[in-house]
């Protein structure tokens, strides 16, 4: 288990960057949430630097959703780069998983993961 923080920063093209590091769990809540009551509310694109985390539960996933639900109430456009291997290998699993007799297209949860995941 590694000590979580999460930095922002604004470019000088206005882009905010949250750059977590440490483990992403539930203990990392709070500061997450922290994190995204902070964005600004302007839509301006936001960038999640995923290089420090080398875990994450549902508390990433948590992130996810809540970046792609700000994504879509204020069009701002929300990337994400620099998965390791434990992330990576949890989005791919939620990315599948579809709610019983659902279309996945309609999960806000693997919609998030499909928006989010692709390096760029």
């Amino acid at each position: 288990m590694s000590a979580f923080t999460l930095h922002s920063t604004t470019t000088t093209a206005g882009v905010t960057v949250l750059s977590p590091r440490g483990d992403l769990d539930f203990d990392a809540l709070p500061d997450v949430e922290r994190a995204l009551m902070e964005l600004p509310s302007a839509p301006g694109a936001v960038e999640l630097d995923m290089a420090g985390v080398p875990f994450m539960d549902l508390a990433g996933l948590r992130l996810l959703h809540r970046l792609a639900q700000e994504e879509a109430r204020l069009g701002r456009r929300v990337t994400a780069r620099g998965w390791r291997r434990q992330p990576r290998k949890l989005l791919r699993l939620a990315g599948t998983l579809a709610p019983s007799g659902g279309d996945r297209t309609a999960d806000p949860v693997a919609r998030a993961v499909r928006a989010l995941t692709e390096d760029r």
